[in-house]
């Protein structure tokens, strides 16, 4: 038997949460703890090469002053590390948007389920075109078209869906 899915436009149909801009980035500690991981990466490559630089400056140069090699070698590098700093931030920042199509499925799907839980009306999940997860959210779509079958959740129609179908 085939479960019906949810589906209030028609498949190539722009839907609201389609349309709408995405409100905020940042939504889930996941984020944030990968924004720290990568910062945490970038001190260890960026450490990690400084002294690789001066490795390879006192096998060059030999042993001297060295704490006259070791400015040398920051001065001779700055611009690269320069051009670490400009590019970092914005590393950062896209990685945490990026994973917020993932996040923000996640925290979608959470809702919904904590709204079954909690015995109230749930509205059938629509995720944004570009969002990951797409397929899960005809999954858990079709779960809960099957569970209203059987009068264990109530869905909440919003009116362009109600439309839709007259």
């Amino acid at each position: 038997m085939s479960v019906p899915t949810l589906s209030a436009a028609p498949p190539n149909a722009e839907t609201e949460s389609t349309r709408k801009p995405r409100k905020s980035v940042w939504v889930n500690s996941f984020q944030t703890k990968l924004f720290y991981r990568m910062t945490f990466y970038w001190l260890v490559y960026t450490i990690t090469l400084l002294n690789l630089l001066f490795a390879w400056r006192l096998a060059r140069e030999g042993s001297g002053d060295i704490w006259q090699q070791w400015v040398a070698t920051v001065y001779e590098n700055a611009p690269l590390f320069l051009c670490f700093l400009i590019v970092t931030p914005w590393i950062g920042f896209d990685a945490v948007r990026f994973a917020n199509r993932l996040v923000g499925p996640l925290a979608r799907f959470r809702k919904a389920l904590q709204t079954v839980a909690a015995n109230e009306p749930v509205r059938p999940l629509r995720l944004r075109k570009d969002d990951f997860l797409l397929d899960m959210q005809d999954d858990l779509n079709a779960m809960l078209a099957a569970l209203e079958q059987r009068r264990a959740v109530r869905l909440e129609r919003d009116e362009a869906a109600s439309k839709a179908r007259r």
